[in-house]
């Protein structure tokens, strides 16, 4: 959040002149660039939109910063000028995050010692962020049994972050203390979910099965399986592969924008490679029906005989990864034998290069405690 942003709108016009490129997000068109309007370039207020006029041109345009509005869907619009007047487009997410200013804290503990049978009642707090934080208890180095754990809800801020709560609540038990100690840890996790779509394939009922003009990403999933032509009555049997990654991503197919049904769908299992990289595969079959081509039967022979049939089936398939942009955890030791140690490890807003790591080292009198986190960002 705050960051500025570069918009690329990229195209190839072929034998056709440029008419005109629209910017928009959900709240409606914000640029416009049409080469023979003076100025060409025109921007429309709208909220979270900072466009720099100066340095935005045909398809690149440059916000000068972001806030949490900004986060949205975007679409490039590019269309030609007579005589085809053709008008192709792409959308795309754009992902605003507000990360925490600190680590999770712990509030809770008492003063004295605990014994065997004294409830321990601790709770851990993260954010504000956004997305909200997803937290976990660790007793030991191991997780928490669920029956230990309360969610505890907090509403939304005003400003749209949101914070996280998740208390402990257990009664100590004998084989807990290690050495006379029970160790808690809480972990604050904050992910993005984003998704990569394959080309959307077009089916009619007498017409050969195409692609869109959309733009194939080139990590996103590939659609396989499709015939030169179907007709009504033939079975669609399509297979979506992802490309490789850890973890293999979630597939989901797309009829017509809409989710396809699960009896439509065929699961396979994920393929794993020796490298440790995992690729997912989904199956879609379907029988070509005049409903999913908008129409009954008889209104399809109809326009087809005609020559007016413009019906369709759009198949799209997607995938679905999450990234870890922020990963933080608090430490805090308990005692019963000995003198309650007090100690906390604090690794907050813990951003990494791939292969680095980073090392906190506490001491006292009793014990010396090393810990490493290990994130890639």
């Amino acid at each position: 959040m705050g960051q500025p942003v570069w918009l690329n709108c990229s195209y190839e016009l072929e034998n056709d002149e440029l008419y005109s490129i629209k910017w928009y997000n959900s709240n409606g068109e914000f640029y416009r660039w049409v080469p023979k309007d003076q100025p060409p370039g025109q921007k429309y207020d709208s909220r979270g939109i900072y466009l720099d006029l100066s340095k935005s041109s045909y398809g690149n345009v440059f916000l000068s910063q972001t806030d949490l509005h900004t986060d949205g869907t975007y679409r490039c619009e590019v269309s030609a000028e007579a005589p085809s007047f053709q008008t192709v487009r792409k959308e795309k997410e754009l992902k605003v995050y507000s990360l925490p200013k600190e680590g999770p804290t712990i509030t809770g503990i008492k003063a004295q010692q605990y014994g065997i049978g004294d409830l321990v009642n601790v709770t851990c707090r993260a954010g504000p962020s956004k997305p909200q934080p997803t937290l976990s208890w660790l007793i030991n180095s191991e997780p928490a049994d669920e029956t230990y754990l309360r969610y505890i809800h907090i509403p939304k801020r005003r400003d749209g972050l949101q914070e996280s709560a998740l208390q402990l609540l257990f009664n100590a038990e004998r084989h807990q203390f290690i050495g006379g100690i029970i160790k808690l840890r809480c972990t604050s996790v904050i992910s993005q979910a984003y998704s990569m779509s394959s080309e959307e394939i077009i089916v009619s009922d007498h017409a050969k099965a195409s692609h869109t003009h959309s733009v194939h990403e080139s990590d996103g999933p590939i659609i396989s399986g499709g015939r030169p032509t179907y007709n009504v009555d033939d079975v669609i049997n399509l297979t979506c592969t992802s490309v490789k990654s850890y973890p293999a991503p979630q597939l989901q197919f797309f009829i017509n924008d809409k989710e396809a049904r699960p009896e439509f769908l065929r699961v396979y299992p994920k393929v794993q490679f020796q490298d440790g990289d995992e690729v997912s595969q989904l199956g879609l079959i379907m029988r070509v029906n005049p409903i999913h081509l908008g129409g009954s039967a008889t209104t399809k022979r109809r326009t087809h005989s005609s020559g007016k049939d413009n019906q369709q089936i759009k198949l799209k398939c997607t995938a679905t990864m999450e990234k870890v942009i922020d990963s933080s955890s608090r430490e805090t030791i308990i005692g019963s034998s000995q003198q309650r140690l007090g100690l906390t490890v604090d690794n907050h807003s813990v951003h990494l290069n791939q292969g680095q790591t980073s090392c906190s080292v506490l001491s006292t009198q009793m014990l010396v405690l090393l810990t490493c986190c290990y994130t890639i960002v």
